[in-house]
């Protein structure tokens, strides 16, 4: 099989990493937020705990950090002193915090070394010292997100995050905040990540219930669509709508007659933000259930052009049998393995089959199109 796949969008995913690349090369190295699980599990000692007294040595510094509260590691050093060292491995940066009694409350990572505690920097590659650690507010944990002395790593992991980001907004947040927002947290086994978006769901933020919905939508919530899609257009072009795409689009797959619906509400409401008309339409492609069908089929006629794309990517993809795009299938390509038969394959669905923008697009709109009014009433439309 030929497929016709000139990509006319990339995955929102991987314009972040490329945007924010090539805003950190302009600074001076190529930064990247690390996985909260990788850095859980690299770590010998996680810790709530406040950094003072600073003092340069070489490209590095060396530092006090107060633990207030362990999360995981030797229980018996809360409430004491330990020494800590970060090497930046920047002079510049290195020469510009100098002695000060710089520092912050927040989540610390940290390996034993036969010296001081080294510290893990959040945010991999990283040349700003606040970016090394979670900030979060002092004080204790917010009482939302209190945990037992006997809670796993990852609840209490989990719920020092959540409470470090509850009143989270701005319109520039910290990279490391970003990829959090995003599902960073959502990788660690725990159940504190639904609660802390319930709250941010409720909030009296516009901003901040994004950010709570998306996270309720990466859980396959069809009903926290519909409710960030009745706020969507207060938050354009924001760091919240980029979260909030990046959720519809690569996170959520319902298949029930009734979640697919809801989506394509959003995704033919003309009144709503295009980015997220197209989102939306980009899931019922990847799910191409029958349900999703007559959705596509309106979708064709679509003024948006990739809009109509995605229509025709998912009227193609029913009718080749193919499985539902998820995450994991997009890395390997699985979602594009053609079965040997399928109920509505022929000779010229497959010829009529792109993902993307096609050369000759209005002729595969055409075919499908007629296609749908072939078929559509033996799919009981």
């Amino acid at each position: 099989m030929e497929n016709v796949m000139k990509a006319r969008t990339i995955s929102l995913c991987l314009t972040l990493v490329l945007l924010l690349a090539a805003a950190n090369l302009l600074q001076g190295g190529l930064v990247a937020p690390q996985s909260v699980v990788a850095l859980e599990n690299a770590a010998g000692l996680v810790v709530n705990g406040t950094a003072t007294g600073f003092v340069q040595d070489g490209a590095g510094f060396d530092f006090s950090l107060q633990v207030n509260r362990v999360i995981k590691g030797d229980a018996t050093l809360a409430g004491s002193s330990i020494s800590a060292s970060w090497l930046s491995g920047n002079q510049a940066t290195a020469a510009s915090v100098g002695n000060k009694n710089v520092g912050g409350t927040g989540i610390w990572f940290l390996q034993r070394s036969s010296g001081p505690w080294q510290v893990l920097p959040v945010v991999q590659g990283t040349m700003q010292l606040s970016n090394i650690y979670i900030s979060a507010q002092q004080g204790p944990i917010v009482s939302a997100y209190v945990y037992s002395a006997t809670a796993s790593v990852d609840d209490k992991l989990a719920s020092e995050i959540c409470s470090a980001l509850e009143g989270v907004s701005g319109v520039s947040l910290p990279m490391y905040v970003y990829a959090l927002l995003s599902g960073g947290i959502d990788e660690l086994n725990s159940s504190m990540p639904q609660l802390f978006y319930q709250r941010l769901a409720s909030s009296a933020s516009t901003e901040q219930q994004v950010f709570g919905l998306s996270g309720r939508i990466r859980s396959g919530d069809t009903s926290a669509l519909t409710a960030a899609a009745q706020i969507a257009s207060a938050v354009t072009g924001g760091q919240a709508q980029g979260v909030l795409l990046l959720s519809v689009r690569e996170y959520l797959r319902p298949t029930d007659p009734t979640s697919v619906n809801a989506v394509g509400q959003v995704a033919t409401d003309s009144a709503l933000p295009t980015a997220l008309r197209e989102a939306a339409a980009h899931v019922l492609a990847a799910v191409h259930t029958a349900a999703a069908l007559p959705l596509l089929a309106i979708l064709l006629d679509d003024p948006d052009l990739n809009v109509q794309v995605e229509a025709v990517g998912g009227m193609g993809s029913f009718a080749n049998g193919l499985p539902v795009r998820t995450k994991q299938s997009a890395v390997t390509l699985a979602y594009l393995q053609l079965p040997a038969n399928a109920p509505y394959q022929t000779q010229d669905t497959v010829a009529n089959f792109v993902l993307g923008q096609a050369a000759n697009e209005t002729s595969y709109i055409s075919f499908w199109k007629n296609w749908w009014s072939a078929n559509r009433a033996s799919l009981g439309y």
